[in-house]
């Protein structure tokens, strides 16, 4: 079967070179977009912007993948009846067959590739789905050169390139998400859906280490086992992850006011305020951070 060679397109509007990226303009918009993508027979990769607006991801085909990465701005992204915020350096894993909807309030530039993965890469990626984690600076800077170099060039050997392609956006999400090097395709798989389950209950107070490991349908022995390849353990990870909710409530309350620390606590997936304070004392990074709301000592 021959190959197709890829192609390039560019689009001052959102025309075209959306509706090859699978997307359509949302009730409000966008005003103004530009699209610069080079598209093969199995992956897509482009760069783009758009001023204030919201388009709507219509459905790809089965076993398609969409990665969008933030370059630039803030974005509002909606799929599978979750809301999502992404910032720069975030970067989040679509399944194609789900209905996504973005909005952004001002310009939001970002990178997106559309892949159809090698079978070997599917499982990891399949875990890694609707979870927006932020990238290293090493490979921030290797996604965005690669889409810079391949939105204006033909890059030679299309099938070749998907590869390339899908083990480096594997590898992105491997290195974002903690994921130790050398740990086996079922630890790995494990460990992913264990941090799916944390990210999407984690603000439920009554979810504990106990309903993860249920959740999972393995014993606490292999729980423990997965995390601790990882360098921590399956409550360290629930708390960091209810910890980085708290404080990003406490950056979005308005400069000179003080929160309201009960309704972060609740939000965030804490029991109580006193919980909550010492789950920030115990995270290292916090101190600089912390405000006068949060009590140097218990």
């Amino acid at each position: 079967m021959p190959v197709s060679a890829p192609r390039r397109a560019t689009a001052a509007l959102a025309t075209p070179s959306l509706a090859t990226l699978g997307w359509r303009p949302g009730v409000g918009g966008p005003a103004r977009e530009s699209v610069e993508l080079v598209q093969a027979q199995r992956w897509t990769v482009a760069r783009l912007w758009s001023t204030r607006g919201d388009l709507i991801g219509r459905p790809l085909p089965a076993g398609t993948y969409r990665a969008i990465v933030t370059v630039e701005g803030d974005a509002t992204l909606q799929s599978r009846g979750r809301q999502h915020a992404l910032g720069p350096r975030q970067v989040i894993l679509l399944d194609g067959p789900d209905l996504v909807r973005t909005e952004n309030r001002d310009l939001w530039a970002r990178l997106e590739w559309r892949l159809r993965p090698p079978v070997p890469l599917r499982p990891l990626l399949a875990g890694c789905l609707a979870m927006p984690v932020t990238l290293s600076e090493h490979y921030f800077r290797l996604l965005t050169a690669i889409t810079n170099v391949t939105a204006t060039s033909h890059p030679f050997g299309a099938d070749m390139f998907l590869e390339a392609l899908s083990a480096t956006l594997a590898a992105a999400l491997s290195d974002a998400l903690g994921i130790p090097h050398g740990l086996s395709p079922t630890r790995t798989v494990q460990y992913v859906d264990a941090l799916r389950l944390i990210d999407e209950h984690h603000r439920d107070r009554t979810f504990s280490v106990e309903t993860l490991r249920h959740r999972m349908s393995v014993s606490e022995s292999t729980l423990h086992l997965v995390f601790q390849a990882a360098g921590t353990t399956p409550r360290q990870a629930l708390e960091s992850r209810r910890v980085a909710t708290a404080l990003a409530e406490l950056d979005a309350a308005p400069d000179g006011e003080r929160p309201d620390l009960a309704d972060v606590a609740r939000r965030s997936g804490f029991t109580s305020v006193r919980r909550l304070q010492s789950a920030l004392r115990r995270q290292s990074h916090v101190a600089a951070a912390r405000g006068p709301w949060v009590p140097a000592h218990a």
